[in-house]
């Protein structure tokens, strides 16, 4: 038996601004929770690859999906990364594959198996 999984797109309002960090990450987790997904935390000492698109210090949650199309903003493995992760936008997608950029980098990260992916963010919530 399989099932479709529709999730809402937030792509208009990516950005929620909580009262406080306590009620950002209690956001995240009610995302997780409804959606299925991972909680991440952006710290403030992140790099600048996405400032201007995702808020300073926020949380956001991943979630998982079997297809991802260009301008999708997702969680992906890193190994330039301090932690290892980066949250990019996707520029290309070809058969089991996408292609980041930082929408602040001059040049694209390269190409990403769908295994190095662990979602798509559809919004974050900073404080």
């Amino acid at each position: 038996m399989s099932f479709l999984l529709l999730l809402p797109d937030v792509s208009k309002n990516r950005n929620w601004r909580a009262s406080s960090e306590e009620y950002a990450r209690e956001l995240a987790q009610k995302d997780a929770e409804k959606f299925g997904g991972k909680v991440y935390k952006k710290p403030a000492s992140s790099t600048i690859s996405m400032l201007g698109t995702i808020p300073r210090q926020a949380y956001y949650t991943a979630w998982p999906q079997e297809n991802y199309k260009a301008g999708d903003i997702v969680v992906h493995e890193d190994p330039k990364s301090k932690v290892g992760l980066s949250v990019h936008e996707v520029k290309d997608v070809k058969p089991g594959k996408v292609l980041t950029q930082g929408t602040n980098n001059a040049r694209p990260d390269g190409w990403s198996s769908l295994l190095e992916i662990r979602g798509r963010v559809p919004r974050f919530y900073s404080w």
